[in-house]
């Protein structure tokens, strides 16, 4: 009989500590198994063989015919654990994140099957020997990286400056030498363009895996990687991470400053991170890239002295006229026509462009027709009863929806406190917007890309619409600022450039200003000549003049580090939020001040803020209170959370402290 510590696969399972379980069978660590917790069957994997326990244990059910994981991973787990306090199970479940126990004990899919999903998974083409020549920008960058001593690498090139072309050429170095490459991106729209861009150059098995593929897409697609002997390229979000790939020589994160890239469920970790500790195990090279870099991110790297490779020249060969950008005042009455947050040097220049049969992107924050719907005789407005919150009112269907819960209801068409009939709709969002531009410009093909669109209608399906022209005005939320290349496009309008300044947080400045300079960078790539007009209510906010290049990167970071050092945020002090959430508000009150008794019993070194309401202090019948602790040594938090109730969540490194 052989006893094994294994790691269960399953939420089910709370513990912090491995199990142990027998089986008759000779296994070495990384083997994918079958264990049972409780009545349940759950997926698992052998970290260690173990001497017999003085307790009694059950039985391995089942041993996976497909390989182990590779050794590396095992060893990542155990970084995870001591980096990121959380369940076990949780933990687990990013090596093996496949549904059923049953998705291991099938045996690998053949080639053949895979070709079958050339949008998920495919082999690359043969490397084209028409290529351009790189820039001198992209060549320095390559001798650079290569030169470097350090693994780690911070590639901030501004938009259009080809940091694509520069992951290639160092994937390629990478497969030559018999290494695979992990290549992330922020968001599933972005796999399309990235893989086209690989398929190109690359000859070698490429794969793209993430949340969007079906139950089965998923496990062929994890089979496949698993089995592969040849070298081979992954595509995805953060997940693709931890894919089951052994002797990676590359790992690049694209569009690093994305808050996409921070888990936001347990253990909610952030992909930077654990990036750069896979890559030490394999002994990988790591590249950053960006063109608006996290402020923390890139104090860190300063402060280890990490090569920052910046490239400024435009990939492009052609000569353009540079990129024309106006800011305009929502505030200026000879700006304002019939249409919600549509001026009228906008409008004109919308005209203009379509005249010339090229492509619009119009940038709002907000889905919905509408934000807000008010009774303007007696007050009243539309919330949801379950967070208290404002609904969203949604036109084409004519419904109220929050966006928080999901709870949705017809829009009453009286007040229902003094039956008035002068309802309004205040603070229009996206749909509203595709409404008055299909007004303004009924000829026009225009499609609206957010978190509302159904699965035909998302970004990543209408790709090839959107870069062949098909479309003539594009209208969306961020989903449209992340890092697309669209090369019929050559008017950007930003349609209220503070949004995002409006949330009471220290990172709203940073995400402000990297939103406009990624939409600014939609254009002037050397496809065609750009304009983009900004619309603000306050001009002279530092974000925006900073996006709008009357401030240089260098004074943008500097002001940032100058208020975050004076209020104690990142990356000078290390952060963790403890979210309280009970269905009283007394009780998630007293639950806070007990969890705040107890870290200052704790004896560590830390900062307490709070206990205070969430942003979103009720959602779905639930009151939300939040802790904020924070301290010099990252090490001090790590043992705190390890000794915090299970029932509130514990967020290290939080993206932002909403």
């Amino acid at each position: 009989m052989y006893f094994y510590e294994v790691a269960p696969a399953s939420r089910r399972y709370h513990g912090a500590d491995l199990l142990t379980y027998h089986s008759t069978e000779k296994l070495q660590p990384g083997q994918i198994i079958v264990v049972k917790i409780r009545a349940h069957l759950a997926p698992a994997f052998i970290v260690k063989e173990v001497t017999k326990p003085t307790f009694k244990t059950l039985g391995i059910t089942e041993v996976s015919p497909n390989a182990p994981i590779p050794t590396v991973h095992s060893q990542l787990f155990t970084w995870l654990q001591s980096y990121y306090p959380a369940p076990t199970g949780v933990l687990a479940q990013l090596l093996l994140p496949l549904a059923k126990p049953t998705d291991y004990l099938e045996r690998p899919r053949h080639r053949a099957k895979i070709e079958n999903l050339p949008a998920h998974a495919r082999q690359g083409a043969h490397a084209t020997t028409d290529r351009p020549p790189l820039t001198t920008d992209q060549v320095k960058a390559l001798e650079a990286i290569k030169a470097s001593s350090s693994s780690t690498t911070v590639l901030h090139g501004d938009t259009g400056t080809g940091k694509t072309r520069v992951y290639i050429e160092l994937a390629e170095a990478s497969l030559k030498t018999g290494k695979s490459v992990i290549v992330l991106v922020p968001e599933i729209a972005l796999s399309p363009q990235m893989i086209k861009s690989f398929s190109e150059y690359i000859d070698a098995p490429i794969h793209i895996t993430h949340s969007g593929l079906t139950p089965a897409q998923r496990r062929v697609v994890w089979h496949a990687i698993a089995s592969e002997t040849k070298p081979q390229v992954i595509i995805g979000p953060r997940s693709a991470l931890f894919s089951p790939v052994d002797n990676v020589g590359l790992i690049v994160i694209d569009e690093f400053h994305e808050p996409a890239y921070k888990q936001d469920q347990a253990p909610y970790y952030q992909t930077t991170r654990v990036a750069s500790a896979l890559a030490n195990l394999h002994k990988a090279r790591l590249i950053m890239g960006s063109a608006t870099p996290p402020v923390s991110e890139y104090y860190v790297a300063e402060q280890k002295q990490l090569p920052i490779v910046r490239m400024q020249q435009k990939a492009s060969s052609q000569t353009l006229a540079e990129t024309k950008t106006s800011l305009i005042s929502l505030k200026d009455s000879t700006e304002k026509t019939r249409y919600p947050l549509i001026t009228q040097s906008l409008l004109d220049a919308i005209k203009a462009t379509l005249g010339r049969q090229e492509q619009v992107l119009l940038f709002l924050n907000k889905r919905g027709s509408a934000r807000l719907l008010l009774c303007q005789n007696c007050g009243w407005h539309a919330l949801c009863d379950r967070c208290d919150l404002p609904y969203t009112y949604h036109g084409d269907t004519h419904q109220l929806i929050c966006h928080t819960c999901g709870n949705q209801q017809p829009a009453p068409s009286i007040c229902p406190e003094c039956t008035s009939h002068d309802i309004v709709f205040k603070s229009p969002g996206t749909k509203a917007i595709v409404e008055a531009i299909t007004h303004a410009f009924p000829e026009a093909r225009i499609a609206r890309f957010d978190r509302d669109n159904k699965k035909l209608e998302r970004l990543e399906t209408r790709h090839d619409e959107i870069t062949s022209g098909e479309i003539d005005i594009l209208i969306g939320t961020q989903l449209l600022a992340k890092g697309h290349d669209l090369p019929r496009l050559a008017l950007v309008g930003i349609l209220l450039a503070e949004n995002e300044l409006q949330f009471p947080d220290y990172t709203s400045s940073e995400r402000s200003y990297q939103l406009m300079h990624q939409l600014i960078g939609r254009v002037g790539r050397g496809h065609r000549a750009g304009t983009v007009i900004v619309q603000t209510y306050d001009p002279d906010n530092l974000a925006v003049q900073a996006a709008v290049g009357n401030y240089t990167w260098p004074d943008f970071y500097a002001a940032q580090l100058q208020e975050r050092s004076a209020f104690g945020f990142p990356p000078f002090y290390f952060v963790m939020k403890i979210e309280v959430s009970r269905a009283r508000l007394p009780t998630v009150q007293n639950t806070c001040k007990q969890i705040i008794k107890q870290i200052a019993d704790s004896g560590e070194r830390v900062a307490i803020t709070g206990p205070s309401p969430s942003f979103i202090e009720k959602r779905n019948n639930t009151w939300n209170w939040q802790i904020i602790v924070k301290a010099k040594q990252r090490a001090s938090l790590t043992r705190l959370a390890r000794q915090l109730p299970a029932n509130a969540t514990i967020n290290l490194d939080p993206h932002n402290l909403l």
